[in-house]
């Protein structure tokens, strides 16, 4: 072989080596993109993948509660162990339950009806009314006829 067929042989065999390479770049793309990708095992693997997700389903999954059903002798050594003290002769309050709740309700709306009247009184005090009528004469809902 000449020299001048090395030096033409040399070109044509990078441009091989670069589309091998890129051919090489694309499955090395692929085979990773399919080792990242669940379903890929799901397909590939479908009874191995439902053991593990059923053997992680038991292990997250917690227990059951563990109900006691103690009898009268345990709950009486219970309370004179604790020193509990017992009073069956107390009767619910109403502020318990629907009583709190409407004593509650009505709190609130008379602190934001209060609120509402300071504010006004505060807009009324700072931002006087430019022809010196009285503060209250620039309301608009008291001067409805």
């Amino acid at each position: 072989m000449t020299e001048s067929a090395v030096t033409d042989d040399i070109p044509k065999q990078m441009q091989q080596i670069r589309r091998e390479l890129v051919d090489d770049v694309e499955a090395l793309a692929d085979h990773a993109r399919d080792l990242t990708d669940w379903r890929h095992y799901v397909k590939s693997h479908p009874w191995l993948c439902l053991g593990a997700a059923a053997a992680l389903g038991y292990f997250v999954v917690p227990r059951g509660i563990r109900v006691v059903h103690p009898d009268a002798a345990t709950l009486s050594e219970l309370v004179q162990a604790t020193k509990a003290e017992m009073d069956a002769k107390t009767q619910p309050s109403f502020l318990g339950g629907l009583g709190a709740a409407l004593l509650s309700m009505a709190t609130a709306s008379l602190l934001q009806g209060g609120l509402a009247v300071v504010a006004q009184q505060m807009g009324d005090y700072l931002n006087p009314p430019a022809d010196g009528a009285a503060p209250s004469d620039n309301n608009p809902r008291r001067n409805k006829p």
